[in-house]
């Protein structure tokens, strides 16, 4: 065991939103086979056995947009939905971006985009139609949508780049009434696992096969806000005991005390 940390979910509430346990084999042992491993737990919600799990995802809708008309003017929307939930993307961070382009019947092109804490999260982005103040920020350079006109809207998890190695979401519509799109994502969160799983990862990006050698480390995930740890959430001044026990039988005891305060959500903080 190299670390014992948890994220702070919710300082003014007390509370945690991960624990996260780094494990590293030692040299010349044997491989580890963590989803074969079990975790024993008590805490403040009693004792519970943890086994294993690579799939405690959620779907949720990125990005949508409804139906537009011809002969639409002063803006329209697009609904983003918690992105927060997505592996790479952190708001708090101001690491996403939104790029709204439009091609118009008669051939011309308008982007703008958006970036940072000008990206909506969990609401609605207006975009604002206006010829007379160009492609900027959150306006298109265009007075009226017509029939035909296509909308593309394309969410990335960097600020700056429009690589397609950082995009994560887009959707597509023509104006013509009826026309909509929607793009459902998948992602795997901790706050998801159930009172008897732990996984192996990182929140968003779930292992499926983590086998621990001398070569390489993995980070535990554990829910607070579940089974054991979950007497309210864990969270300050909480303690807990926990048993990694490998498939061989040989045991790992770690013994997790959260700090009396926290400072901010997202920190990470020694347990």
């Amino acid at each position: 065991m190299t670390s014992e940390v948890g994220i702070v979910g919710d300082s003014s509430a007390g509370e945690l939103s991960e624990i996260r346990l780094t494990v590293t084999g030692a040299p010349g042992a044997e491989d580890i086979d963590l989803a074969e491993t079990t975790i024993q737990a008590v805490g403040p919600g009693g004792q519970e056995n943890l086994v294993f799990t690579s799939d405690a995802g959620t779907t949720f809708t990125a990005l949508d947009v409804g139906s537009i008309s011809d002969g639409t003017t002063g803006s329209f929307d697009v609904t983003i939905g918690d992105i927060n939930q997505l592996e790479d993307i952190d708001t708090s961070g101001d690491n996403q971006q939104l790029v709204v382009t439009v091609n118009d019947d008669s051939g011309g092109e308008f982007t703008t985009t958006l970036s940072g804490s000008s990206v909506v999260n969990d609401g609605a982005q207006t975009i604002t139609l206006d010829s007379t103040a160009g492609s900027n920020d959150d306006t298109i350079g265009l007075d009226t949508l017509n029939t035909d006109d296509e909308i593309t809207v394309e969410l990335y998890d960097d600020s700056s780049s429009t690589d397609s190695e950082f995009l994560v979401s887009s959707v597509n519509i023509v104006v013509d009434g009826s026309d909509t799109d929607s793009d459902d994502v998948s992602t795997d969160l901790v706050s998801a696992l159930g009172a008897g799983e732990f996984a192996v990862g990182e929140n968003g990006d779930f292992e499926t096969s983590p086998v621990l050698n001398d070569q390489n480390d993995y980070t535990i995930l554990i829910n607070p806000g579940a089974g054991a740890f979950n007497g309210g959430t864990f969270g300050e001044g909480n303690e807990a005991t926990v048993d990694i026990v490998s498939p061989a039988g040989a045991t790992t005891q770690v013994e997790l005390r959260a700090p009396d305060l926290f400072s901010e959500d997202g920190e990470a903080v020694q347990l």
